[in-house]
């Protein structure tokens, strides 16, 4: 006779197997390095990977056959979803803050601030790779020195002396074109706004 708990009871081996021990492991990192190739960032990965997981507990009791296949491919198409709202997102935001800006602005100012903007961006993507990333995660995304040595697997250190380096260099290429070499821009700092 079988208690009820034991018929409704899903089976655990395939829970042992895929997650626990080093096999788990390999799994886990598995699934993750194929959210993290699709998103492009850790924080998304993750959530793909338990997203998929937690769908897979839902049919425990009717689990596919293969399940770890069934897992890749739930991470890939929760990767892809996550990848296209955090896409819609920043498409969203951007059109927001240009509105904002064109509201607040006379038509002469726009163009001139658009104008800065684009001899301020290719200046800094004159500037070599591994300085460019962490400029443009701390002072484009307004990521913090923590969360980009998180995303780029650095020591903080290395991320505050590509810092440091990538604003002397870019210093330097914006010197080249005419600007101020005590611009705010070049020292790390925002513009203070003019009263």
């Amino acid at each position: 006779m079988q208690t009820m708990a034991a018929t409704t009871a899903p089976s655990t081996a395939p829970w042992t197997e895929l997650f626990e021990g080093r096999d788990g492991s390999r799994h886990l990192d598995r699934l993750r390095r194929i959210g993290l190739r699709i998103t492009g960032c850790n924080d998304l990965a993750s959530d793909a990977v338990q997203e998929a997981v937690i769908g897979l507990w839902r049919l425990r009791d009717d689990l596919p056959d293969d399940f770890a296949a069934w897992l890749g491919h739930a991470v890939v198409h929760r990767s892809l979803h996550l990848r296209r709202s955090a896409l819609r997102r920043r498409r969203h935001e951007a059109i927001a803050a240009k509105q904002r800006l064109d509201s607040n602005s006379d038509p002469l100012e726009a163009l001139s601030n658009e104008d800065l903007a684009q001899q301020i961006e290719a200046a800094l993507y004159e500037v070599k790779a591994p300085y460019v990333e962490v400029l443009v995660r701390r002072y484009i995304e307004g990521e913090d020195y923590e969360a980009i040595a998180r995303q780029l697997d650095l020591p903080v250190g290395t991320v505050r002396s590509r810092l440091a380096r990538g604003r002397a260099l870019l210093r330097e290429r914006l010197g080249a074109l005419g600007f101020d070499s005590d611009c705010a821009l070049c020292h790390g700092a925002k513009p203070e706004p003019e009263e």
